[in-house]
């Protein structure tokens, strides 16, 4: 009982969140609003823009973060994402695995910081 009173206090404060971001969005001018979900919230950004990184890589970055074995870390994501998908789509109706809605996805793991900011610079330019 504890439990799915605690989901639904977690599920109201999602949306709220959700909402507040929406609105500051549509008030300010020359914003970056970074989230996992913002690209289905933003409506007016001028460029909705996804920074992905191989699983591998993500298991290995995790695992000499928060030193643990990359079979650890890559469990943990699995499970988190897993569970994260369930969530979005309950919450929201959001299948977070859909692309569609990002103007520029930027695979991390191929450019370094310094050349992902250079690619989203040149196709703020450019658009």
């Amino acid at each position: 009982m504890a439990k799915k009173y605690l989901e639904k206090i977690a599920d109201i404060t999602d949306k709220e969140i959700d909402k507040r971001q929406a609105l500051k969005a549509k008030e300010a001018d020359n914003l970056i609003i970074e989230g996992r979900l913002s690209a289905f919230f933003v409506d007016n950004a001028d460029l909705k823009i996804c920074l992905v990184t191989p699983f591998d890589i993500r298991s290995k970055r995790i695992a000499d973060r928060e030193d643990k074995s990359v079979e650890v870390a890559k469990n943990e994501i699995i499970v988190r994402e897993k569970s994260e998908a369930l969530r979005y789509m309950d919450i929201h109706n959001i299948d977070i695995s859909n692309m569609d809605i990002y103007d520029l996805i930027i695979n991390t793991d191929t450019f370094d910081p310094e050349k992902v900011s250079e690619i989203i610079l040149t196709t703020l330019k450019v658009i």
